[in-house]
Parts: C-alpha cells; structure tokens; sequence
C-alpha cells in the first residue's frame, strides 16, 4: 500500500460533509463535489493515484510517496475487490506514528494547520474534543471512540477516567486460556487501539488486571494477521475480526504494528536474533507459572556467555512483569529462564 504519488489527482469527494473541531458539521462545497461510487471506480485503476478531503476535511495535497487505503485483498492475500488507491490525509497520520516507531520511511502530504486530526490524541496532544464531552451528544461508547477518549483522559493526567473507558470494553475470562476474550471487539483495529491504550495505561497504573489485557490482546493480533496463501508470508489484518468479504487496510495495519510494538524501545521477529545497541536497557519478561513457582530469569551474551543481568522471582497463574536491568557493549543478546519442573508460560519479552 506503500506507493509513489506520481500524477496524484484531486477528483470528486468521498465525503458529503466533515466534521470540525467542535464536532459541528460544515457541508462540502466548492468544484469537488461528493460523489463517492466514481471515486471508488477511478481509484481502483492501476495506475490511479487519486485524493480527497479525510472526514475532518483535510487534503493529502502531494509529495513523494504515501499509503493508499487497501489493494483489495482480504484474507490470505486473496484479490477479492478492486482496489482504492485514494490517498487519505488521516490514514497516513496514523501510519505516521507507526512508521517513526519502527524507523521506516514517513509519508509525504502531511501538512499541519493545527486543525482536528482524531489520530492525534495518539501523541498525547490534547487540543482535542473527547467524544463524551459533545454537544449536542454523539454516540461515545463505540470501541475505538471509548479507546481515543481514553487516550485523551490518559494524557491529561486522569488515569481513572481512562480506566472507566477500557472497563466499558466489557472482556471476559477465557476458562480454557485464562486469558480475556473480548466479545464487543469486532474489527482489528479496535483491538490495537484497545492494546495502545492498556500499554500507556501500564506506564502508571501496575494492576494484573492490566497486564492480563496487555498480554490477551497480542496474543489476539499475532493469531490474526493474515498469511499468504501458499507462502505463510506475514501480510496484515483484515477490517473484520472474523475475516468474511473484508480487507487489509492501511488503517487496521497501522494500529495493530502499532500496538505490537506499544511501550518498547526494540521489537523482534519470530526466528530473527535479538540485537541491541550499546547502552543500559530493562528487560522485561511476562510470565505466569501453573502453580506456584520459584524460578529465575536471565540475559547473556551468547558470544561469551558473560551475564548481564538475572533475577529470581516467585510465580503464580497469574502474570506478572519481571524486570531485569541490564548493560550491554552492543551485539546478540539471549533470554533465558528456569522453573525447576514448574511449567512456566513467558508470554512476552519486552526492552525498555
């Protein structure tokens, strides 16, 4: 979806109206005028690079390169739909964020006038209007409204307001996986905003319950995302949580890579060996025990099998975050932990 904006054209509009920053309507006017199904049928030519106002009016006007929204294919690559290759000014905010996190290319376009932009609240910026404070009201208690709204209750200094958010999710207890399934969540993006939220969240409140989120939620974003068929090459997340007739968008694979790498300095690959700069780090393990356990974490240098940090730690079914300081030259690292005979479940490793 990553594509160069040669001969990008401002044709019809997708939106009839936008909302400002207040929430108030304004009605579109001008020579582009809405007319959603001929901008689907433009953009979906090959060649077409096509833009149009977001829903808070703005314009992605030019540069380099940028993402489009889909390339029309659902779940395990398959070409389903035509594709829309429409550049939106928010989307590519969004993945913005998700390019300077994993240190890639930023897209172009990105003029800032300071207006409404919903992604926003996602850098703790506050010149923002939580959806409950509308008036007249809106609805606020939709997933991804709940998750900004606490987003934007967390950056201003109210982390039990944002609590209140995260609990309007309403997750249940997995008996089979003890872990928290989450009925009201049904498309992928709403899944990582949950999980962005519950990691900035962890960053002041230390509660199990919290880390019990942390923790189901990834293991709900890495079963999702989709392989292609006949490869397994790791693609993106469809719109839906069940996948159907829906699509891997630039917006559900922003927030989901996002939340994957939420709160750390370092993400890893599955099969890839960790490496770390020089510098001081906190590793961080999330495990759990089937009973109780005392067992013992620690990195090494698999070069020379030097120690840089350990810790003991007594366990239980419930997980919990050891943190373990360590110092290190630059190069491999190797996790490591024991638990005598004790089955011991390491959900996660993190670097701070």
């Amino acid at each position: 979806m990553w594509r160069d904006l040669t001969g990008l054209t401002y044709g019809p509009n997708y939106y009839s109206d936008y909302l400002t920053p207040g929430w108030s309507v304004l009605r579109s006017a001008g020579p582009h005028k809405p007319d959603k199904p001929s901008l689907v049928r433009l953009a979906a030519a090959p060649d077409a690079r096509y833009t149009a106002r977001d829903k808070n009016g703005h314009l992605l006007a030019g540069g380099k390169f940028a993402f489009h929204e889909h390339n029309g294919r659902g779940a395990g690559g398959e070409q389903t739909q035509r594709p829309f290759h429409q550049f939106w000014f928010d989307d590519n905010w969004l993945a913005r964020h998700m390019a300077r996190a994993y240190g890639c290319p930023e897209p172009d376009g990105l003029d800032d006038d300071g207006g409404h932009v919903r992604w926003r609240v996602l850098s703790g910026d506050l010149n923002w209007t939580p959806h409950d404070r509308v008036r007249p009201p809106i609805r606020s208690d939709q997933p991804d409204r709940l998750m900004l709204d606490g987003l934007y209750y967390l950056a201003a200094g109210h982390h039990e307001r944002a609590l209140k958010k995260l609990g309007k999710i309403r997750a249940t207890v997995n008996p089979a996986t003890r872990l928290y399934d989450y009925p009201a969540l049904r498309e992928n993006y709403h899944v990582g905003l949950v999980k962005i939220l519950v990691e900035q969240l962890l960053t002041v409140v230390d509660r199990p319950e919290l880390i019990l989120h942390s923790v189901s939620l990834r293991d709900l974003i890495i079963r999702r995302q989709q392989r292609e068929t006949g490869t397994g090459r790791l693609l993106g997340w469809t719109s839906s949580v069940e996948p159907g007739g829906t699509l891997m968008n630039i917006e559900s694979l922003a927030v989901n890579a996002l939340a994957l790498g939420a709160g750390s300095l370092a993400t890893f690959e599955p099969d890839q060996t960790p490496t770390l700069p020089p510098g001081a780090y906190t590793v961080e393990f999330v495990m759990r025990s089937e009973g109780e356990a005392a067992a013992r974490v620690d990195i090494v240098d698999p070069r020379s099998g030097a120690a840089l940090g350990e810790r003991g730690v007594s366990l239980d079914d419930r997980f919990q975050r050891v943190a373990v300081p360590i110092s290190t030259a630059g190069g491999t690292v190797a996790f490591r932990w024991n638990a005598g005979r004790r089955p011991v479940e390491v959900a996660e490793i993190r670097v701070r």
